[in-house]
């Protein structure tokens, strides 16, 4: 029995030290989904505001914030190309852009983007490191929805396009 708290007890630091040096102090958050809509009309949904609440798979607080999930995304800045936006949750936040781009001929790819920096506290940067984790499947929930809305052709189009 002693034999068993000693190897835990002394198990415990060494698991930590070594995932302590296996997380990076930085981590580059990259969630992908392309939509069958070209660019030009995708441009069309993104950059006017009064369109966002039509395909934000959430839902809208105010001009500058959506909900989706528990998470809060707030709209810095619109850009040609996507948006600066802010995702909050409870105390914590982390910067990323939205980026839409030209995918084939018919296609357009939406990329979320963020850098997160861990702590040099090892016990800060575990809980860091699981809630990024848990932010990465909110953005990959929410580009799901956003790949539901710009893949229906009617959403995007205004009608059925076929041969």
């Amino acid at each position: 029995m002693k034999k068993i708290i000693l190897i835990i007890c002394a198990g415990i630091p060494v698991v930590i030290i070594i995932s302590y040096f296996l997380i990076s102090t930085t981590k580059i958050l990259q969630c992908q989904t392309s939509v069958n809509a070209t660019r030009a009309a995708v441009a069309r949904k993104m950059l006017y505001k009064d369109q966002w609440q039509r395909w934000w798979p959430g839902q809208k607080l105010n001009d500058t914030t959506y909900r989706y999930q528990d998470y809060y995304y707030v709209v810095n800045k619109i850009l040609l190309n996507g948006a600066q936006i802010t995702i909050v949750n409870q105390n914590n936040s982390v910067k990323g852009f939205l980026k839409f781009e030209d995918y084939g001929l018919d296609s357009t790819q939406f990329t979320w983007a963020s850098n997160c920096l861990y702590s040099s506290n090892p016990i800060k940067r575990f809980s860091e490191y699981f809630r990024l984790i848990k932010l990465k499947k909110n953005v990959k929930g929410f580009l799901k929805g956003v790949n539901r809305y710009f893949d229906n052709q009617e959403n995007v189009y205004g009608m059925k396009i076929g041969l």
